[in-house]
């Protein structure tokens, strides 16, 4: 295959010779790299695929017909049919991927001229009358982020052409999202424009910046943490192959480790005495509502359970087609929020005619229901929910965790507030009181190494049927994970076995 030579031009002298936005610069450096790659095959197949593609290759011949074949390497009699197909017959030829053959697209002049318009005024127009901007139907106002969603071809394939997972998709769509409302809040601190398709790599070192802000934000704070929590999003974001294209953090990312590997971080029980000391003294409304929560989590042992609802909400939209549903701010007394430690309600709590509590918990991960037999925190906590009860019936609330919001007064009642504010607290309060940062999933694990502490052998905390919860069918898994409770215990165990031997030997 011949190599094809290409006039190089930057993105700043393609935008001043042929009056270009950004977005469609991406779109021309597109087309040089499949006229590479295409080579003679030419000869048969159009260059372009798509109609955006069509719009701005019309656009430039009709400002610079030669240098415009010279950028994309295609003859003047190309171009010159090509504009006759669009002002005379209004069809032009393009290469289908997905049918594998040339076809005829219907287009017109009127059409091409909005493609190649900046719209940049008219969506950040659109975008300030979102708070959320977590829907499909709100990104997909972007022509960047339509494309990805109709074809998210990994940008990375070796071989046969092969496509992202829909949990990857909107993890992509949600990181746009976190930062473009990221951007909307500090408007004045940040030089980069809510329009997705306007971004280049210009913005790189810009977007970085916001990046770094958000991540702060969330909590990560030390150096490992920090730049996870930054790879995470530029890997998000460079799923999308224009921006892949452009090189955006590109060599910024450095080298992310993909194994899990497990982690220690859980509470001790004299850390959570701690917590519960300054429970007692501070006047923090957002401190003791975070510690209440914590500590009801502690006991339960369950997962947080926002993914499972937003999952589930997905779903029903999906079938029901309901617009209205906003899947990322679903009240916690809503029906829909049934699983886990936010699905917990006061109809599944028992106060009993001893002063102890069942509750039943749901985990739609597993599909299994089980029953926490007893409060093994004490009755001081038993006192506080049967307070917060009380609370819940007089103002008709139904979930345990968003009474105790209200209780103290903390508008973050739904699964999306709630989360960011949980997160946002763990870390917080741990790193400040006890010197470890602690995620909310690690709160959960804490009510495996408490109850170990407190002299629970591992096989009861995680039977299924035993009362304490979690309910793990695998026992090798809570092992593997909590390595350093279980070699402590074989320490005490061996320690144990030495004293009463040597009693039993010479006694």
């Amino acid at each position: 295959m011949s190599r094809v030579e290409l006039l190089r031009l930057s993105d700043n002298e393609l935008a001043v010779k042929f009056k270009l936005p950004l977005h469609c610069i991406a779109i021309v450096k597109e087309l040089q790299k499949r006229r590479e790659s295409l080579g003679e095959n030419m000869t048969w197949r159009p260059l372009w695929e798509r109609v955006e593609e069509i719009a701005v290759v019309y656009y430039m011949s009709l400002q610079n017909r030669s240098l415009t074949s010279k950028i994309l390497g295609v003859s003047d009699k190309t171009l010159e049919r090509l504009v006759k197909a669009v002002e005379i017959e209004k069809q032009v030829a393009i290469f289908s991927r997905s049918e594998n053959k040339v076809i005829k697209l219907n287009v017109s002049e009127e059409e091409l001229e909005k493609i190649v318009k900046e719209p940049s005024e008219e969506i950040e127009k659109i975008l300030e009358k979102y708070e959320y901007l977590y829907e499909k139907s709100i990104l997909t106002k972007f022509r960047t982020i339509q494309e990805f969603i109709n074809n998210p071809i990994r940008v990375e394939q070796r071989s046969k052409e092969t496509h992202y997972s829909e949990d990857q998709v909107n993890e992509t769509l949600r990181a746009i999202a976190t930062v473009l409302m990221f951007i909307k809040k500090n408007r004045d601190k940040y030089k980069v424009s809510l329009n997705v398709d306007s971004w280049s790599k210009e913005h790189e070192l810009e977007l970085a910046r916001v990046i770094n802000d958000i991540c702060i934000a969330q909590g990560y704070i030390t150096e490992r943490k920090l730049k996870g929590c930054k790879a995470r999003f530029m890997i998000s974001i460079r799923r999308i192959k224009r921006f892949y294209d452009l090189g955006l953090f590109q060599g910024m990312i450095g080298r992310v480790t993909k194994r899990v590997t497990p982690r220690e971080e859980f509470l001790s029980f004299e850390q959570y005495k701690l917590l519960y000391k300054h429970y007692l003294t501070t006047k923090d409304n957002n401190y003791k509502a975070w510690f209440e929560i914590a500590s009801f989590h502690i006991l339960t042992g369950s997962r947080e359970g926002y993914g499972a609802i937003i999952k589930k909400a997905k779903k029903i939209k999906s079938l029901n087609n309901n617009s209205d549903l906003n899947i990322y701010a679903i009240d916690l007394d809503n029906e829909l929020v049934e699983t886990s430690l936010i699905g917990i309600k006061w109809d599944k709590i028992v106060f009993t005619e001893h002063g102890d509590i069942v509750i039943k918990i749901y985990e739609s991960k597993t599909g299994e229901t089980w029953n926490l037999l007893g409060c093994w925190l004490g009755k001081w906590f038993i006192d506080i929910l049967r307070e917060r009860y009380e609370y819940a019936k007089q103002h008709n609330i139904k979930s345990v965790v968003k009474t105790i919001l209200q209780y103290y007064n903390i508008n973050a009642t739904t699964t999306e507030r709630f989360s960011d504010w949980y997160i946002h607290y763990t870390k917080k309060y741990t790193r400040e009181l006890v010197n470890i940062e602690l995620t909310p999933h690690r709160i959960r694990a804490s009510h495996i190494s408490i109850l170990y502490e407190l002299g629970i052998p591992l096989e009861i905390i995680i039977k299924k049927d035993g009362g304490f919860g979690v309910g793990w069918e695998d026992m090798s898994t809570a092992i593997e994970f909590y390595w350093r409770l279980t070699s402590q215990r074989i320490q005490e165990y061996m320690r144990k076995a030495r004293e009463l031997a040597t009693k039993t030997l010479f006694s």
